[in-house]
């Protein structure tokens, strides 16, 4: 359907649907028609939640980032609903629909990872609750993705975006001092996860070998106990943590590549290396011995030429 292809779009990219949700979707919702398959019908409920979600919690008209002020009680309101859609549904969904849900979830959880996120509430044990909520959903997700691995192949973007945004948050939680946070286990599903992406990779730096160069990076040190797991992009919705690992992640590439601000980091750090190359070949030494110097030039070559004739070359 149209407006589910949308929904997730603009989902990905962080941006308000650019469809909204009309009568029809709403009557579909109440009443399954007959011509509507059932895993169309599941997918659109949990899509419509996740559309309600972030147009409420990252599309607020009152504040410059859009983030919603407190959203605390909002967040656990939203979460008290996709609870009960969950045992309404679960029974019937497949592997696939439970992991749309989950990243569902995610999306409503991200929201407590803004700066302006939960310290209003002054609740350290919300926020604690919020978060032991997310990391559970994570390795949900993630460990339900490792039973489809087989399917990799078949694999859609969407099902390949929700994977990596829970292996982001996954990461983002294990940098902080929670208790609920099983290290061995969450290191381990992300290892697996990595190189199940990794087998996806057809070429050098194609998008899915981008990300897990991204995610190597996050995870070399991940667990360095960090005073709180806020995210510093704040514009994007329940994009945010996606934008904000990636835009941490370029802190890979040396100093040069980033006061150059490229459009492509990737390639602008492929083609530093490839002239860092460069310099170590032998014929370039050669020339920078002699260079300015053409006598000795013809010379050289003229004593080699005369050597390959001898050797029959």
């Amino acid at each position: 359907m149209t407006w589910l292809t949308w929904r997730r779009m603009s989902t990905r990219f962080g941006l308000p649907t650019m469809a909204g949700t009309d009568h029809s979707i709403l009557e579909a919702l109440a009443n399954k028609p007959a011509w509507l398959p059932d895993v169309m019908h599941h997918q659109l409920h949990i899509a419509y939640q996740g559309s309600r979600l972030c147009n409420v919690l990252g599309n607020c008209e009152m504040t410059a980032d859009g983030l919603l002020p407190n959203p605390a009680p909002i967040i656990q309101m939203f979460d008290t609903e996709l609870r009960a859609q969950e045992a309404r549904f679960a029974s019937c969904w497949r592997n696939n629909e439970y992991i749309f849900f989950l990243a569902t979830k995610l999306q409503l959880y991200s929201f407590a990872l803004s700066t302006t996120g939960l310290e209003l509430t002054n609740s350290a044990e919300r926020r604690t609750e919020i978060y032991s909520h997310a990391y559970l959903t994570a390795m949900n997700l993630l460990q339900s993705a490792l039973d489809l691995s087989t399917e990799l192949p078949y694999w859609s973007e969407h099902q390949l975006r929700n994977v990596i945004d829970a292996v982001y948050f996954l990461l983002k939680l294990g940098g902080a001092s929670y208790e609920f946070v099983d290290e061995a286990a969450a290191k381990n599903t992300v290892g697996q996860v990595w190189q199940l992406l990794r087998s996806r990779s057809q070429t050098e730096d194609d998008h899915v070998s981008r990300v897990c160069s991204v995610i190597e990076y996050l995870s070399q040190n991940p667990w360095k106990r960090e005073s709180n797991v806020s995210v510093k992009i704040k514009s994007r919705m329940a994009g945010n943590l996606a934008i904000d690992s990636v835009w941490c992640a370029r802190n890979r590439f040396s100093e040069t590549v980033r006061a150059q601000r490229p459009v492509d980091y990737t390639s602008a750090a492929g083609i530093e290396k490839s002239l860092d190359g460069l310099d170590e070949q032998p014929w370039l030494s050669f020339f920078g011995e002699v260079v300015g110097d053409w006598e000795c030039i013809f010379e050289k070559m003229n004593v080699e030429s005369l050597l390959g004739s001898m050797d029959g070359g």
